[in-house]
């Protein structure tokens, strides 16, 4: 053996070890007497990523890349990398050509399917995480990430299969644990997930996904007041850039209280009708918003103070920000409160009763501007949205490919509105459907079309609470595992009165929400207003979904 590879098995025992310093130490002497020796520049680039230095990681990366350029480790390890920074698209063709370069490297088929995941690519990802675990048997989080892409692809008695042998593997295995809850939330089993997500919330890796998920459990099977509990403890990890101390739901006359929504639109306009009773509890409030929802809520909310934030991932241009409404912390701000913290801090029901409906409001000359551009829309018109935020975890599930919709498009086309923005909004348009999205610049536009429309059929999405807080007929069509807030078998919602539930009965399968909606949407055509009613809930709050998926030694 020569000199260099004794040299090199030093520097790695000196690693495996935890002797980082001295083993990077090691392996630049290797580099002063061979510059470009591919091993110890790949393993520096290791280091560098363990370490957090990722862009450190892939300039030795590419320089060993040009050493060996058909050495797959190195572009796996690339893959890995830009997958940490979320440079998805240039992770993957590095992933791809590890592959390419040596179909037996697990690492490789593992950073592919991550990647899959990311892109919602589920038929992909699972492809590629079934060759991972050939390749690496015995590896439990690789068999959790596995079952994770197989209940998306709905094949759920195959992934929930996958989280026995995980655990089988290592019954300790935090990502075995969280996974297994959540595909048995998947598969409709809420009462059987509650212990799961309990028993992980001892592993800090995943900690935070098990207070939410037992959180979503809790709402979803009745127990309010627990998950309460636990959504105010995780709302605080979110980083907002507001560095100050958590409002713990006292009555001091000295606190300025800043509000801030650490999760999506639709989250936001629902918790908002917590925040007018918070007025005689502290000294001020002030709601930070993001720009699409100045406007609404300054006509809804007048005397509410506002302050402004980018959400950088929606265009502004074109957006009008009242006057006096500035990025700036108001001075005096000294807590801070997440909307969806309020009701456990305020020790208020999870009730809808603490708010009047409708607490959002349009502006009578937006709703002129509407009534002149629908005038040619036959009655009635119908408001309709398919489609959620690509960015939403659960998006796969709730949004609904427009083929599939086809019957009722067929049914209503003349009277259908699309409020559809994103790549769905072009599909829409090549299906001949009228197009509001050119004049819909943020909520105060879209809250008064809506006040112009007699119906919004849509997916599980933000402007299904906009309408609902607005008190207007909105019919929305719910995944299987629907969102907490919707509860389980009715067609009724707790939250608005408005609002009808059509929910899928099988995963994936839309088919009998759309039949439903046109069976509805005739009987609307013939005058009969009572369709827009829902059917009042007379039974108790259900533990598990009526139609629960058939798993394996679930009982």
């Amino acid at each position: 053996m020569d000199s260099i590879q004794l040299q090199l098995d030093a520097a790695l025992a000196l690693l495996q070890a935890n002797r980082i310093t001295e083993s990077v130490q090691a392996y630049l002497k290797i580099l002063s007497v061979v510059p470009r020796q591919p091993d110890a520049l790949y393993m520096l680039g290791l280091i560098s990523h363990k370490l957090g230095q990722s862009v450190q990681a892939i300039a030795w990366l590419e320089a060993a890349e040009k050493e060996t350029p058909k050495a797959a480790r190195i572009y796996a390890l690339k893959g890995i990398i830009l997958k940490s920074l979320k440079r998805t698209e240039e992770a993957l063709p590095e992933a791809l050509r590890a592959i390419e370069l040596d179909p037996t490297l697990p690492e490789a088929w593992d950073c592919a399917g991550y990647l899959y995941m990311d892109l919602n690519q589920w038929q992909n990802a699972c492809r590629h995480f079934e060759r991972a675990v050939v390749l690496a048997p015995n590896n439990p989080t690789l068999r959790s990430y596995y079952a994770l892409s197989l209940s998306q692809s709905n094949c759920l008695s195959e992934a929930y299969e996958q989280t026995v042998e995980a655990l089988q593997l290592d019954p300790k295995s935090p990502m075995a644990m969280i996974t297994r809850a959540e595909i048995l939330c998947h598969a409709g089993y809420y009462d059987l997930a509650v212990p799961c997500y309990r028993e992980a919330q001892q592993y800090p890796s995943v900690r935070q996904t098990a207070l939410f998920g037992e959180a979503y459990t809790s709402f979803i099977t009745g127990a309010f007041e627990r998950g309460l509990e636990l959504l105010a403890s995780t709302s605080a990890y979110h980083e907002v850039g507001l560095p100050l101390p958590d409002w713990q739901g006292q009555r001091d006359e000295k606190l300025h209280l800043i509000l801030y929504g650490e999760q999506g639109y639709g989250d936001m306009l629902h918790f908002m009708r917590y925040a007018k009773i918070l007025r005689d509890r502290v000294g001020s409030v002030t709601m930070r918003l993001p720009y699409h929802l100045l406007r609404l809520i300054r006509q809804s909310m007048p005397d509410m103070p506002l302050m402004a934030y980018k959400d950088p991932a929606t265009d502004v241009r074109n957006v009008t920000i009242p006057a006096g409404i500035t990025e700036d912390l108001p001075q005096g701000i000294n807590r801070r409160s997440s909307y969806t913290a309020l009701p456990h801090c305020m020790g208020a029901p999870f009730d809808p009763r603490v708010a009047d409906i409708p607490y959002l409001h349009a502006d009578s000359e937006l709703r002129k501007a509407w009534r002149e551009r629908l005038a040619k829309i036959p009655a009635p018109k119908i408001g309709f949205a398919w489609a959620g935020s690509p960015r939403h975890l659960n998006d796969s599930n709730r949004s609904i490919p427009l083929i599939t919709l086809a019957p009722l498009i067929a049914l209503a086309k003349p009277h259908l509105v699309s409020l559809q923005f994103g790549f769905e909004r072009k599909i829409g348009l090549a299906a001949g459907l009228y197009d509001a999205t050119p004049y819909l610049s943020d909520f105060a536009d879209s809250a008064a079309l809506l006040a112009e429309l007699d119906l919004l059929i849509t997916a599980d999405s933000a402007p299904a609470h906009l309408a609902g807080a607005m008190g207007l007929p909105v019919w929305i069509m719910i995944p299987f595992n629907p969102d907490w807030r919707w509860l389980l078998g009715r067609e009724d919602t707790i939250w608005y009165k408005t609002v009808k539930l059509y929910r899928q009965l099988k995963p994936h399968d839309w088919t009998n929400v759309v039949q439903s909606i046109c069976n509805d949407v005739e009987r609307f055509f013939d005058n009969d207003v009572s369709v827009l009613k829902p059917t009042s809930w007379q039974g108790k709050i259900l533990q598990r979904h009526p139609q629960a998926v058939a798993l394996k030694g679930v009982k």
